[in-house]
């Protein structure tokens, strides 16, 4: 029930509302919410001009609403983008947000954990291992000298 706008505080007796206006906002799956508006005295108080109004404006809020949606969903793939980077290879990287734009979630990519690694060039052994894979390993030899 509405307040009566003349009597601040007291509703109207009755519990009628002799004009209501009320407009969807749309959202391509679902309805976020509604535009409503009502006249507690005029029961003519809305045309089918008011009625396009409310909803041309609906509408531009409800794109709005959107828009606001996905420039969220843009800075916290950035924001997820960027911390993937510090750690992993572009194509990971890209494989990972890929998964997770189909609905297969990131976290179970995203585990922290405390590792030792060795970082060790035995001599002449670069030029050997630049061109390897994981699937592809080094076919040559390396004979390791000490000088």
């Amino acid at each position: 029930m509405r307040r009566d706008r003349d009597r601040p505080g007291r509703r109207r007796a009755d519990g009628n509302i002799p004009a209501a206006l009320a407009v969807p906002l749309w959202e391509p799956n679902r309805t976020l919410g509604a535009i409503y508006l009502d006249s507690l005295h005029d029961a003519n108080a809305f045309q089918t001009s008011d009625l396009e109004l409310v909803t041309a404006a609906a509408d531009l809020a409800a794109v709005a609403v959107e828009r606001g949606k996905a420039e969220q969903r843009a800075r916290a793939s950035e924001v997820l983008r960027s911390s993937l980077e510090r750690f992993h290879s572009p194509d990971v990287v890209n494989l990972i947000l890929a998964q997770a734009e189909q609905g297969e979630g990131v976290k179970q990519f995203l585990i922290e954990r405390e590792v030792t690694i060795l970082f060790a060039d035995i001599c002449n052994s670069t030029g050997c291992w630049s061109g390897s894979t994981p699937r592809r390993p080094p076919t040559c030899s390396t004979t390791i000298s000490r000088k």
